[in-house]
């Protein structure tokens, strides 16, 4: 599915054939095509090899996912050897292998042994050592700077192998996403929908990377799987570029949120948090008073922050405050293009924020500006204010 979703999004059948022959897999063909799976046109990516049809589909079933076919079995070292005699770029070499140790690390934990004793049943197979070899080649193809994936989702139920009867997701999928944290959620088919060769592309290729927060669509593919589970069985792909996240009116900006209740810190405490907050790179940092479980008084520290200060944010509000929790999310917000001026007025030099939107101009004198000024004329704050702004305006 994944290798058919990427041929639609644009890479070339032949690049992926030349590949795959470059293995010297003695019988080994692929087949591109297309279909429609339940309403939404799609391609298709099957592969050939001697006794494929000579098993029956899904009466025996590995914890791959797949029709358990009878030929040897081949340990990582042969998947090794295999792989390094094709000729593939190097990146699309690393990525193949990096795929494979994955699996075989997760089968080795799943049943309890050496990974180099590993024998790659399925996953070692024709068709599996086509799927992987195929996805690395197409995402070098592609030369992507990244690879992102929204959602990943599996069934219910069990699954019939070798092994017997297995929950799904199976121990190898489990064992994937234990090791490289990758969130899973659960729907309502009763069938395996993450294989492990599914999860190790996910964690090779997907891990750190996140979605732009504006992009165009350059090119879109799909998948088709062919076991039908009563709706579309599709794998999307899509080819993205980032688009520039300011304008000069309104850029729209992505910030994290960090929110945290305490009720038995003093101001001192918070009053320092703060400061340290903000000179360590925080966007802001403020406290709302809030009543807190069994009626007390408290305080809601809230921390905005970029995304590369997530961690030192959380490590100075654990270190000084007396929390024990802190929650986190991501927050969309529009910010005005602003540049800041220095004006002269009768009573001195002045910082002035200019804010623009939309063809109106605004203008806010910076308050270290105006209560310097103040002090030394001895005017009121208003006066000297409204003093700077009238000085702006011929900026």
């Amino acid at each position: 599915m994944t290798v058919a979703a990427l041929v639609g999004v644009g890479v070339p059948q032949e690049v992926l054939r030349s590949a795959l022959d470059s293995l010297g897999v003695e019988g080994l063909s692929v087949a591109f095509g297309e279909t429609v799976n339940h309403g939404f046109a799609a391609n298709t990516f099957r592969v050939d090899y001697p006794g494929k049809h000579e098993c029956h589909h899904g009466e025996e079933r590995h914890e791959h996912g797949h029709e358990h076919h009878h030929h040897e079995h081949r340990h990582l070292a042969d998947i090794e050897t295999l792989i390094e005699r094709g000729k593939l770029s190097a990146r699309a070499k690393e990525l193949a292998l990096q795929m494979f140790r994955i699996v075989a690390e997760a089968e080795a934990e799943a049943h309890g042994l050496p990974i180099e004793e590993v024998h790659f049943h399925e996953v070692g197979a024709y068709d599996s050592i086509a799927d992987i070899v195929s996805v690395a080649v197409a995402v070098d193809y592609l030369d992507v700077a990244s690879v992102v994936f929204r959602n990943l989702t599996d069934g219910c139920g069990t699954i019939h192998c070798a092994h017997g009867e297995l929950p799904v997701p199976v121990p190898a999928v489990v064992n994937i996403l234990f090791k490289y944290a990758i969130p899973l959620a659960i729907c309502e088919v009763p069938t395996e929908l993450v294989t492990p060769t599914g999860a190790a592309i996910v964690a090779a290729l997907g891990q750190g990377a996140r979605m732009p927060s504006r992009y165009v669509v350059k090119a879109v593919g799909a998948g088709a799987g062919e076991r039908e589970i009563g709706r579309a069985n599709l794998l999307r792909a899509m080819l993205l570029e980032e688009t520039a996240t300011e304008t000069p009116n309104s850029p729209d900006d992505e910030v994290w949120v960090l929110e945290t209740n305490v009720d038995d810190a003093t101001g001192e405490q918070l009053a320092f948090t703060a400061e340290l907050l903000l000179e360590h790179g925080a966007r802001d940092a403020h406290f709302t008073p809030v009543f807190m479980k069994k009626g007390r008084p408290g305080w809601q520290l809230t921390v905005l922050a970029d995304e590369s200060k997530l961690s030192e944010m959380e490590g100075i509000i654990f270190a000084n405050t007396t929390t024990i929790g802190v929650r986190r999310y991501r927050c969309e917000r529009t910010c005005l293009a602003r540049k800041e001026v220095v004006v002269n007025t009768s009573y001195g030099e002045a910082r002035v924020k200019k804010v623009t939107h939309q063809g109106q101009t605004y203008l806010y004198p910076e308050y270290d500006s105006v209560r310097a000024l103040a002090r030394l004329s001895g005017k009121d704050f208003k006066t000297i204010y409204a003093e700077i702004q009238r000085e702006a305006l011929g900026i």
